[in-house]
């Protein structure tokens, strides 16, 4: 067998090539039908483990290899790989269209390799329509194996139904986890999962190539205006990541606005725009990608020669994986770490939302334990007050506990008893935490850094590198002068976005007497908003000028400029009612009007005993609170288009609600005008 894998790895490789230690072994095992668990730095080589081993057992006629990958850009990737092995790969995910999707299935026999997400694991589309077409999988990989874990269910919760699935296996086929990061908690849960008797090929996780350096934390001026200075200076290409999606957008713009080729990249984009994002990065047509961890695991590009981080990332697992994309193919390749003032509460936002609370699976039970005819996620949006994210989340992590069940798109409560294992959420709560205090002892710089993350990561072979800042006492050249910094600031203030007018009434709730999409005659045109919060813009003095109860000089220029900029004429003035700060919105109604020339008119008024709408937990609630507290007030003249005021926006039903009871007494168009989107700020 070992000159049989020599002679893949050449045809992989190349001529020259040779296996790395470990490598062979882990081929052999996996070619045997043994369980092995590899855990080895980005770039060891993890996918040419399985690539040969498929094409080992694909030699002996045995079946296809099943891979399960988390991330669509990690499929692309190892695809491509594959290919050129001579291995045809195909891919079961939720990317693919209807038509992609039979395409893909007409050719399963033919497949020696099938990449698959968790999600179409447990489909029930998978089972019937991609297995039955083939003989049992001659070997199971399970990639990025860490996200298995109980320490990493947040990531990816389907991905502990793997075991599940692990155990139908016949015993002889093989089992590969591969990962580049794992503490040793991690690996023996990891171990424990994927059954006894396997093999681990763990190896040292220094990066000889990297030079890390961290800067201490900075206001977003600052942090913006060195961030251009450093892409200007590098002569390839690299990474920013970031932690939100808004980052990801307004980083990339101002990298842009200050000419360098520089765009997003975050989930939410459509596949087709990721992937000719990846396309143009790995050609160096673009100069800088700004990302969440969607680019994250898997994503390879040899020459890679920098990665930033604009903000603290959630700890060593997720760091060292995104710095490891630099440095795979070049000598040098160099890794910073800057921080700001926001990166705690991102953080603990993103840790205590991981899991739902008691209070929310008891009361999401509560709600299925009425319904004889179980109750689909719009109803129950409906019926609880609950994010839809976090709703998503529960029904997930509660189906596979077993303690409910689903049907189609309906949820039902099962016979098993709940009990809300408040030991095992406060222990990952825990560990979190712990992961992200590891990275804010790391970016003190008090010892080497690269051998930080090492013991971080339980490394026995960490050392000092002899490369990185602290270890040769040497800064990066990048310090931005005051005028620089000062641009980036004048930058922040000016960014203004766009608010577009819902379409379509949330699903099937009571108390709200409309359904359906929302006339065209009843929305509002699309609007303006003015800043963000913790924008270190005019959405910070939005918030900090209506803690005072007056709009300042500089609030009052922006939404000036803003105007002006809008290129609208306003025949009126008004605001959306607000029990705590309704003095605050006229005066700025006032002195919004006064230059315009436009009557202040007052036309909403809200109930006295109002619920609060930041309380409303998702669409359905949100909608029908502001439905049950807005009124038009009588007889107010209402021609021609209105400068609609609010002082924030948080799900826009607010403002659609306001927006349809105008227009539905007569009142023009509506030009809404928001202070400060506060979209996830608690």
């Amino acid at each position: 067998m070992s000159e049989a894998a020599r002679a893949s790895l050449r045809k992989l490789v190349g001529p020259e090539a040779t296996f790395r230690p470990g490598q062979l072994e882990a081929v052999e095992a996996l070619v045997r039908g043994d369980r092995a668990l590899v855990v080895q730095r980005t770039g060891w080589g993890k996918s040419a483990v399985y690539f040969i081993a498929c094409d080992l057992l694909r030699q002996q006629d045995r079946g296809p290899v099943l891979v399960l990958s988390p991330l669509l850009v990690l499929m692309r990737n190892q695809i491509d790989a594959a290919t050129r092995l001579g291995l045809k790969a195909l891919t079961f995910n939720s990317s693919l269209s209807k038509d992609e999707r039979q395409a893909a299935l007409d050719a399963v026999h033919e497949a020696d390799l099938l990449f698959i997400t968790p999600e179409a694991l447990q489909s029930a589309w998978f089972a019937p329509d991609v297995l039955s077409r083939i003989d049992d999988p001659s070997a199971v990989v399970v990639d990025e194996v860490h996200c298995i874990s109980e320490w990493g269910h947040d990531f990816r919760p389907k991905y502990r139904r793997i075991r599940d699935f692990l155990g139908q296996l016949p015993s002889t086929v093989g089992v590969l986890g591969t990962t580049a990061t794992a503490t040793q908690r991690t690996i023996d849960d990891i171990v424990e999962q994927l059954g006894d008797g396997l093999t681990a090929i763990v190896g040292d996780l220094v990066r000889p190539s990297l030079y890390l350096h961290v800067l201490p934390p900075r206001e977003q001026p600052w942090r913006l205006a060195w961030l251009e200075r450093f892409v200007r200076a590098q002569t390839g290409a690299g990474i920013v990541y970031v932690l939100t999606t808004y980052d990801a957008e307004r980083v990339a713009a101002w990298l842009a606005s200050q000419g360098i080729d520089a765009v997003p990249y975050t989930g939410v984009m459509e596949d087709a725009d990721r992937r000719a994002i990846e396309d143009r990065l790995a050609r160096n047509e673009v100069e800088a990608v700004v990302a969440t961890t969607a680019l994250g695991m898997g994503y390879d590009k040899p020459d890679l020669t920098w990665v930033v981080h604009y903000q603290t990332p959630a700890g060593p697992v997720s760091y060292y994986q995104q710095v490891g994309r630099a440095g795979r193919g070049v000598p040098e390749a160099t890794g910073v770490m800057l921080q700001g003032p926001e990166d705690a509460d991102v953080h603990d936002w993103f840790i205590t939302t991981a899991y739902p609370t008691q209070p929310m699976a008891s009361t999401l039970l509560a709600e299925l334990d009425r319904a004889d005819g179980g109750l689909t996620e719009s109803q129950l949006l409906a019926q609880v007050n609950i994010p839809q994210g976090r709703l998503q989340s529960a029904l997930v992590i509660l189906t596979d506990d077993g303690v409910i069940e689903r049907a189609g798109n309906r949820y039902f409560r099962t016979a098993k008893r709940f009990v809300y294992p408040r030991d095992r959420v406060e222990a990952v709560m825990a560990a979190r935490r712990r992961e992200y205090e590891q990275l804010v002892t790391y970016a003190r710089g008090e010892r080497c850094l690269m051998e930080t993350l090492q013991l971080a990561l339980d490394d026995p072979t960490a050392q000092p590198c002899g490369r990185c800042g602290p270890c040769t006492g040497s800064a990066l050249p990048f310090d931005p002068d005051p005028a620089e910094i000062d641009r980036a600031a004048r930058f922040l203030w000016q960014q203004v976005g766009l608010l577009e007018p819902r379409k379509m009434w949330p699903y099937q709730v009571a108390g709200l007497p409309v359904k359906g999409r929302i006339p065209a005659t009843h929305r509002a045109l699309q609007g303006r908003i003015l800043g963000r919060y913790r924008d270190g813009g005019y959405g910070d003095e939005a918030l900090a000028c209506r803690a005072t109860g007056q709009p300042s000089d500089r609030l009052l220029e922006g939404v000036a400029a803003l105007l002006d900029d809008w290129d609208v004429e306003p025949a009126w003035v008004s605001w959306v009612p607000s029990n705590q700060h309704d003095a605050f919105l006229q005066r700025l109604a006032k002195a919004v009007a006064e230059p315009l020339g436009a009557p202040v008119r007052p036309s909403l008024r809200k109930r006295d005993d109002a619920e609060r709408q930041r309380s409303m937990q998702n669409s359905p609630r949100a909608a029908a609170n502001a439905w049950r507290n807005l009124a038009v007030i009588p007889g107010v003249e209402m021609a021609g288009p209105v400068l609609l005021l609010d002082d924030v926006v948080r799900t826009r039903w607010t403002l659609t609600v306001a927006s349809y009871l105008l227009r539905e007494h007569g009142s023009g168009p509506i030009l809404p005008l928001v202070l400060c989107d506060v979209t996830g700020a608690g």
